[in-house]
């Protein structure tokens, strides 16, 4: 099931994930020391209470996300699964020393594995494992066929189980935002091969040359829901699309904003600290806040999306 191109994207993102890591020495105190939180508010909101939970994070890459979701929102279980040698390494290095440190609650389990998420999503040893699947901010684009990847989520949730996604909107992603016209297909999984590989968008090295070529999908928002509902075992519970960009830059007439985060702020956010103390949004369990909008006049455009869908009791019948 392993296909050519997401191999090759494989050895990309290898090379690509640890000149990112170049940049960031210090993403392991971040996490220890000073109580990071990677996710964004829509995120924590999307996945809502996960205690108890068993949850699936898809293309994890790093682990940042995942350790996160371990630490502030305390499921049972959360496992990240990615294609990337080098980010699951780190990812599993990374939750060794937060866990040495008690940063999880003693409940909470994280682990991680290296491997294409389709083939993963799909072996019949994860049937009915889990009961949260989280995919986020990159990720679709990178599958070279939905269909087998809406029936493998199908696959591995448990009755009654939820897939939440939220990722940057093909529209979006395909706007020339100076002329505001679009430059590249939005829709339908077009091939978008690219012989540069993943970049260092991270640093923004323009040094940095990746000799092993990618390969991206153009999938529309229509794509994925389309998806999910074929596997006759899904149900979609919403579907949002959101004028601005989470942590982002699209490009460089984008306006950076930080929006204050109070309410949606997680369970025991400033544990352990003084009460005097208040962190920096993403840091102390707040979530991050950097959100990326067009400028002043600038039609409003769907920038992100966020779908969550459930998984049927039993299948529905042709009938229904």
């Amino acid at each position: 099931m392993l296909t050519k191109e997401h191999e090759q994207n494989r050895s990309s993102w290898n090379l690509a994930t640890e000149q990112h890591h170049r940049h960031q020495p210090q993403l392991v105190s971040d996490y220890v020391d000073k109580a990071r939180n990677k996710l964004f508010a829509e995120d924590m909101k999307l996945l809502g209470d996960l205690q108890g939970k068993d949850v699936l994070h898809l293309q994890c890459n790093d682990g940042q996300d995942t350790v996160s979701i371990a630490r502030w929102l305390k499921p049972r279980q959360v496992h990240g699964v990615d294609i990337s040698d080098f980010a699951v390494n780190f990812a599993k290095e990374l939750s060794t020393k937060m866990l040495e440190q008690n940063c999880f609650d003693a409940m909470t389990e994280v682990r991680f594995t290296r491997r294409d998420v389709v083939e993963y999503l799909n072996d019949p040893v994860h049937s009915k494992s889990v009961d949260v699947v989280y995919s986020s901010y990159g990720t679709v684009n990178w599958l070279s066929n939905l269909k087998t990847w809406a029936m493998g989520i199908a696959n591995v949730l448990r009755p009654g189980g939820r897939f939440v996604i939220i990722d940057f909107h093909a529209v979006a992603m395909a706007l020339d935002w100076q002329s505001m016209r679009l430059k590249y297909d939005c829709l339908g999984g077009t091939a978008c091969p690219s012989d540069d590989g993943v970049s260092d968008y991270i640093g923004q090295d323009a040094t940095f040359e990746n000799p092993n070529p990618s390969m991206e999908y153009a999938w529309g928002v229509g794509d994925i829901v389309t998806s999910l509902l074929e596997t006759s075992q899904m149900q979609l519970q919403s579907l949002t699309e959101y004028p601005y960009v989470n942590g982002y830059q699209m490009h460089e007439t984008l306006c950076c904003c930080n929006v204050p985060m109070t309410s949606e702020a997680p369970r025991g956010q400033l544990e352990g600290q003084a009460d005097s103390a208040t962190p920096a949004a993403g840091y102390g369990g707040l979530p991050q806040d950097v959100r990326y909008v067009p400028p002043p006049g600038s039609p409003v455009t769907p920038m992100m999306y966020s779908i969550v869908a459930t998984k049927h009791d039993k299948k529905r019948s042709r009938e229904d």
